[in-house]
């Protein structure tokens, strides 16, 4: 079966739905701080440590990273 990756996607997240990096890695929404809406307000997991991530769920402004999150069906 083939995965499909969408953009990432706040209320989907904040559903429990699939989220994960470009690479595939599977990781788990913690929470969403809207203090910081203009900064990294999106915090996940990957069982190692905590990441903060943009609203859009770019992990750098600009820049691809390997640990820019996707939704996945």
């Amino acid at each position: 079966m083939i995965k499909v990756r969408r953009p990432f996607n706040l209320e989907e997240a904040k559903a429990g739905k699939r989220v994960v990096t470009r690479e595939g890695t599977e990781v788990r929404f913690v929470d969403y701080d809207s203090r910081h809406k203009d900064a990294s307000p999106i915090v996940v997991s990957d069982g190692t440590g905590f990441r903060t991530h943009y609203i859009d769920g770019q992990y750098y402004l600009q820049i691809q990273s390997s640990w820019d999150l996707f939704m996945e069906d």
